[in-house]
């Protein structure tokens, strides 16, 4: 069960880039160092926040098994690839939340698919940004799509155009799909074709709407800046792990046809990491640091890729 909820955690480029260890009384996540992407995330930003959302369900998953979880984000010095430790010692009834949410995981998919453009309601918005609610960690919708629509222009650019991104993409795509359905890796038939950014991922081949017309699209969305006070490992994990919980969040709401997509506002592009020019102003009363995440919630045109 642990090992089944961890793997449906998002991951940058499905790389899942962690380890659990249990032992005795207790749960270790570990960074994986052998899983790099040097072009894409040379400072690693982006695999920690990776592990911080797989913590998120880690968690979940000792909950369900009846056990209460005491989680401690490190990382420990003499230990740097160890992020954190759940110590479930003591037992825990869960609750009816606790087993929708992780009922909710296990049949999520990514939704790749171009978004109705319908509004999400300010409800939902505050209840989706309130599961955001972690130590370090905050969600705030971010007003200024015209700002941010700027920042996903340069990021789908720079990575269209910079071949050695395009090699490290091609290194992680997934070819042979029917024999290897459950590995890391992005599938190559999960990706549908169209503009940016739809797609999730920006290709050589990938059609770049003028910035007008992507202002305008991304006008019709909801877009939630996850925030943080530093920009640490400790912080990445933060940053992850709210990330989960506002995707579980909208697992839940899902049967009300709501969807969602992720991106690192830091670099504007899907799942993209150029390092491009940040969002010069935040939400008002909003003091913070990075990393910076934008999270995208539509109503879906279609079920989930």
């Amino acid at each position: 069960m642990l090992g089944r909820a961890v793997l449906r955690a998002p991951s940058v480029h499905n790389t899942q880039p962690w380890t659990v260890e249990p032992i005795a009384g207790a749960v270790v996540l570990r960074e994986r160092t052998d899983v790099a992407l040097p072009r894409h995330d040379p400072d690693r930003r982006d695999l920690v926040m990776s592990c911080g959302a797989a913590l998120a369900n880690l968690e979940l998953a000792v909950r369900v098994l009846g056990r209460r979880a005491d989680v401690t984000i490190l990382p420990d010095t003499a230990h740097p690839e160890v992020l954190a430790r759940i110590d479930a010692t003591a037992t825990a009834q869960p609750s009816d939340s606790d087993l929708r949410r992780f009922s909710a995981i296990t049949t999520r998919r990514s939704q790749r698919a171009r978004f109705t453009g319908a509004p999400v309601g300010p409800r939902l918005v505050e209840q989706v940004a309130r599961a955001a609610v972690t130590t370090g960690a905050q969600a705030v919708p971010l007003p200024d799509a015209g700002e941010l629509a700027a920042l996903f222009g340069h990021a789908a650019r720079a990575i269209r155009d910079d071949g050695a991104y395009q090699r490290e993409i091609a290194l992680w795509t997934i070819r042979d799909e029917a024999s290897h359905r459950h590995g890391a890796g992005l599938g190559r038939t999960v990706v549908p074709g169209g503009e940016f950014p739809w797609a999730g991922l920006v290709r050589r081949t990938t059609d770049l709407p003028e910035l007008p017309v992507l202002r305008s699209r991304l006008a019709a969305e909801t877009f939630l800046l996850f925030l943080t006070t530093d920009d640490g490992r400790a912080d990445h994990v933060h940053a992850g792990y709210a990330l989960e919980a506002v995707l579980a969040r909208g697992d839940r709401a899902r049967a009300g046809g709501g969807g969602a997509d992720t991106a690192p506002a830091r670099a504007g592009g899907a799942i993209g990491a150029v390092r491009g020019p940040r969002l010069a102003r935040f939400p008002a009363g909003v003091d913070a640091a990075g990393p910076y995440v934008a999270h995208r919630a539509a109503e879906p045109s279609q079920g989930p890729g």
